[in-house]
């Protein structure tokens, strides 16, 4: 392993002022180079939590910008999601709450994640060392959230918006409308619409016309509408445990 530059690495990594985006995009892209050497049982592991103490210092416009280089986790290989099983159901909160409502325990780690991916929950939301920056970190979901709360939060997005990712609705100078979350870098702004794999789109503060507040959240209702209840089960595990297998609901 590159130990100086790891040692460097970690010093660097609660330095919160003075970095240029280029700068940034150099340090996280080095944990992923580390990551590919060999190392002991805990080498992974200090790489996550030192790369994970950077992107705190990071604000929310340079997190969304670093995301192909953090959402990926370094404790475990790329995953290769598989669709739910279903048959899936027209969920409501009611419904939810009467196969989770209880107490969780002896779930599948492996299917949790695998969940997590395959309903495009990691498209924009970071749990257990992976996952975008688009969406709210979920990593104390679990800590913050009733469980009614939760499930209202999953299944009825736009019932309840943080102003932090509240999306906007552009009108530009040449007639375009375009609704997402608004990040803005200098004299440009970048547009994450409400589709999880499209690229943002970029626009000068010149070209805007009219930004106003959307009532609509940038998360598309009915995402786990495609799961059937064991399945429900293992992703609201999964985000409860905060992607941790050693958590209580894996006992």
């Amino acid at each position: 392993p590159p130990v100086r530059a790891i040692h460097f690495a970690a010093a660097l990594r609660n330095v919160k002022s003075a970095w240029t985006l280029e700068q940034r995009k150099k340090y996280f892209q080095f944990y992923l180079d580390a990551a590919k050497h060999p190392g002991g049982n805990s080498y992974a592991k200090f790489l996550q939590q030192f790369r994970d103490d950077a992107l705190l210092t990071c604000t929310d416009a340079e997190k969304i910008l670093l995301e192909p280089l953090t959402s990926q986790s370094l404790l475990a290989a790329p995953i290769q999601s598989t669709p739910p099983e279903g048959p899936g159901r027209k969920w409501t909160t009611a419904d939810a709450l009467v196969e989770v409502g209880g107490r969780l325990t002896r779930r599948n780690y492996d299917a949790g994640r695998n969940l997590f991916h395959a309903a495009n929950c990691a498209k924009c939301h970071r749990l257990g060392g992976e996952g975008g920056s688009v969406g709210p970190d979920l990593s104390t979901a679990g800590l913050k959230f009733s469980m009614p709360d939760l499930m209202d939060a999953i299944i009825e997005p736009s019932k309840a918006i943080s102003d932090q990712y509240a999306s906007q609705q552009i009108l530009t100078s040449d007639g375009r409308i375009l609704v997402g979350r608004v990040v803005e870098i200098g004299e440009q702004l970048y547009v994450y619409t409400v589709e999880a794999d499209a690229k943002p789109v970029v626009i000068a503060k010149d070209e805007v016309e009219q930004l106003s507040p959307s009532k609509i959240s940038q998360m598309p209702e009915a995402l786990i509408d495609t799961l059937n209840p064991e399945e429900l089960k293992e992703l609201i595990a999964y985000i409860l445990a905060a992607g941790d297998r050693r958590a209580p609901v894996y006992r």
